[in-house]
């Protein structure tokens, strides 16, 4: 068995998207910590702590899907209480948009705030 083969697409898919813009910076190895570059390479590039679905939602991004505005924040259809956010992705040069549900939470509303997104509320 080669090196080839024992790459899976999940250790591809990481290295290429290591760099993304919401992946963490990576440490510069030193004789103290030479492992330390490879290691960051093993951690996911979205913490395990969020939501599956904003997960989703990033790694849609990062596969060139793009939020069609607005996105919209409404109450769940089983509580009163919570609420979600509905984005619309589409993709270039295709012509069938996607809906995204996200809970509403503190690592959704700042990526919301911090993308300038416009938010229809109801």
């Amino acid at each position: 068995m080669s090196l080839i083969d024992s790459v899976t697409p999940r250790d591809i898919w990481d290295l290429l998207h290591v760099r993304h813009r919401w992946a963490r910076p990576a440490p510069t190895a030193t004789s103290s910590n030479p492992g330390a570059a490879w290691d960051l390479l093993q951690q996911p590039i979205h913490p395990d702590r969020t939501d599956p679905r904003y997960r989703q939602l990033l790694a849609a991004l990062d596969t060139g899907w793009q939020i069609e505005e607005p996105i919209y924040l409404r109450p769940r259809w089983s509580e009163n209480r919570t609420r979600e956010y509905h984005f619309i992705l589409r993709r270039p040069h295709s012509t069938a948009p996607r809906l995204l549900t996200v809970p509403e939470g503190a690592e959704v509303d700042r990526f919301v705030i911090d993308q300038k997104l416009k938010v229809t509320r109801r």
